[in-house]
């Protein structure tokens, strides 16, 4: 971990986290761009998910290009904050997001990729850096932020396994789901009736 502050009374924190999971690769994958389970897999540290608008993907090699999004998080697993947030998948195995917070001020930028596993060809390396920016008095609780959200990635790493073994079975059965957006878009929902 490691801090910067700016003149504006505001300071930055950057951390790399990194969870294994016992899955390939393309399976990881699958699950990493799909972001709409988030609210019914992930309740311990998430409890709604609401996709704002989509930028579909023109060749048809992931389920989106871009994506809009609201998110209501459980800080510390109890106190629900919402964010709103940008995705882009940037390339193979690499998404890029931007999550603010307008409650608490804070700013995450998150840089998300995956590895293969060094000593294993069958897991993958999950590796989120992370950069937050946050008011100057909120300075003191890096350290429990830091914890937070390593708890927070360790915990959905975990409960994600149970969805790539079922991706990795359906595909040893030679079925092979397209990955789609599941969700109308509040953008569709409002404007495009």
């Amino acid at each position: 971990m490691s801090t910067s502050t700016d003149g504006r009374g505001r300071f930055t924190y950057r951390t790399e986290i990194r969870n294994v999971s016992a899955w390939p690769l393309d399976i990881v994958w699958e699950n990493a761009q799909d972001l709409e389970h988030v609210a019914t897999l992930h309740r311990r540290t998430n409890s709604a998910f609401e996709l704002l608008d989509v930028e579909p993907s023109p060749d048809g090699k992931s389920p989106y290009v871009a994506m809009t999004f609201m998110v209501k998080r459980k800080l510390f697993g109890v106190v629900p904050i919402v964010s709103f947030g940008f995705r882009r998948i940037v390339g193979p195995g690499e998404i890029r997001q931007i999550d603010m917070n307008p409650t608490l001020g804070l700013t995450t930028a998150l840089w998300s990729s995956l590895e293969h596993h060094p000593d294993d060809p069958q897991k993958t390396i999950l590796v989120d850096r992370l950069e937050i920016t946050m008011p100057w008095i909120l300075r003191p609780f890096a350290g429990l932020f830091d914890r937070a959200l390593r708890r927070h990635t360790r915990l959905q790493c975990l409960e994600d396994e149970t969805f790539r073994a079922r991706r990795y079975e359906l595909r040893e059965r030679g079925i092979d789901l397209p990955l789609s957006i599941l969700n109308r878009s509040r953008w569709e929902r409002t404007f495009l009736r």
